[in-house]
């Protein structure tokens, strides 16, 4: 009996604010390239958030912390995996 394997995109649950836009691109076998486009930050401050994705049919979430520090604009990515989800490539633009 066949089984068919359908990829499922996931679904940005949440962001920071100056987390521009976030794409899922060259879908794999369930491997995707997450590309993260981010506001440049002029303070000196840094930034910290989170991007929570969830695939929609197993409702499975997976955790993307960022952090951006100011001014020269380091960008740190940590994934905290709550549940097993897909795998992801992480790809950062800076938006000057």
């Amino acid at each position: 009996v066949g089984t068919t394997v359908a990829d499922i995109v996931p679904e940005v649950v949440s962001k920071p604010t100056w987390v521009n836009r976030i794409d899922f691109l060259n879908p794999y076998y369930k491997i995707y390239e997450v590309f993260i486009s981010v506001d440049a930050n002029t303070s000196v401050e840094k930034r910290v958030g989170s991007i929570i994705l969830k695939q929609p049919e197993s409702n499975k979430t997976l955790n993307i912390g960022i952090t951006q520090n100011g001014i020269n604009n380091y960008i740190i990515v940590s994934v905290k995996n709550f549940t097993p989800i897909i795998h992801c490539l992480l790809l950062l633009q800076l938006i000057p």
